[in-house]
């Protein structure tokens, strides 16, 4: 099977289940900072290629907190919203701008595209029948972004998970947003590449290595934090009635004691799961 950009999206309204998300996954983080840091040297083959995708590539640093406000011309990803026709109401009802592409065919009635439709970070043709955008002058950003940790450095400049909440102070429909910014020239489609800022679902580009553990970490997300949480791994919401069931039921059945919620049981178990996986292919791969 070949390597997959898997994509998410969701929205978070309450402030404080936001926060404890982030202190979560900020734990994920560390963890994954720490296996960058103690990770074996790459050799053969793998140090060859790793090379060759580093050449006058500039790595950010591993983890990035993010607080900040956005200004500008700043494009919104219409696909981040489940209920397109009630945010284009919206949208027009408060005079906010809405820019569509209409030479491309109109093929998802209005609705959030249920495949990997996603306007990519080159020249090429898009991937997805019909974009479309809001413009607004200004949001806010709050989170963390940061390097998952895989030996094999396949895909440096996609090889991060995003967890940014943004919000808009009159603009429901954007108030928790799950979603990542990135400049707009860095996009091939012209009417993205004129905005100072484009926001969009996050993506994070996977070839064996943590595809089924990104199901379980989504899955979890989903089960305690976002349930309308919308995420796509070669299909929408992948192995999402296991891990709903496994994490719904782990409410109720599991007996964490008084220092633990079972929140912060269940993370560790996914943290744990992370550090395996990352231990056994360095193994196997040095093995090549």
């Amino acid at each position: 099977m070949p390597s997959v950009i898997a994509r998410y999206s969701g929205q978070c309204d309450n402030a404080a289940d936001r926060v404890r998300l982030l202190t979560h996954v900020e734990r994920l983080a560390a963890a994954s900072e720490d296996l960058i840091a103690s990770a074996p040297p790459l050799g053969g083959f793998l140090e060859l290629t790793s090379s060759l995708r580093m050449k006058n590539f500039i790595r950010p640093p591993t983890l990035r907190s993010i607080k900040q406000k956005l200004t500008g011309n700043i494009l919104v990803d219409l696909d981040l919203f489940e209920d397109q026709p009630r945010v284009l109401a919206l949208a027009r009802k408060q005079h906010i701008e809405i820019v569509s592409d209409s030479t491309q065919p109109t093929t998802n009635n209005g609705k959030r595209t249920s495949d990997n439709g996603q306007l990519t970070m080159d020249n090429g043709p898009l991937t997805r029948s019909k974009p479309a955008f809001l413009r607004i002058g200004r949001v806010y950003a709050r989170g963390i972004d940061f390097r998952l940790y895989d030996y094999r450095n396949l895909y440096p400049s996609e090889d991060r998970l995003t967890f940014i909440f943004f919000d808009h102070p009159t603009f429901a429909p954007l108030r928790g947003i799950l979603a990542q910014a990135d400049p707009g020239r860095l996009y091939g489609h012209p009417t993205v590449q004129a905005a100072d800022w484009f926001i969009t679902r996050p993506g994070i580009h996977l070839r064996y290595y943590l595809e089924d553990w990104f199901d379980m970490f989504m899955g979890w997300t989903k089960a305690f934090f976002i349930p309308n949480l919308w995420y796509w791994r070669y299909e929408d919401l992948p192995n999402w009635k296991q891990w709903g069931d496994i994490f719904c039921r782990s409410i109720h059945s599991i007996d964490t004691g008084p220092s633990k919620t079972i929140e912060d049981f269940t993370i560790e178990h996914l943290i744990d799961s992370f550090r395996e996986q990352a231990h056994k292919w360095e193994e196997d791969m040095q093995k090549i």
